[in-house]
């Protein structure tokens, strides 16, 4: 299994989840996950990480705007 840095890369949880379920598609087994400075912030993108990458033992998802996100400041937000 590998550790995968994707930190500070500008990417959605889509990207990240396709990215994953490409490398489980080859046999490769992703153990560390960096994912800090992204915008994995959606719920739906968890979801998906626990299928995407079952092998996963460590996640960083510091600086992601989760906090922002579901405090109301989101990206969503603004089209109430």
């Amino acid at each position: 299994s590998y550790d995968l840095d994707l930190s500070n890369k500008g990417l959605d949880g889509n990207t990240v989840n396709a990215i994953l379920r490409g490398f489980r598609a080859n046999g490769i087994a992703i153990r560390s996950l960096n994912l800090r400075g992204n915008f994995v912030n959606k719920a739906q993108d968890f979801h998906d990480l626990t299928s995407s990458a079952p092998d996963l033992e460590s996640l960083n998802l510091s600086n992601n705007g989760i906090e922002d996100f579901y405090a109301g400041s989101g990206p969503d937000d603004s089209a109430a």
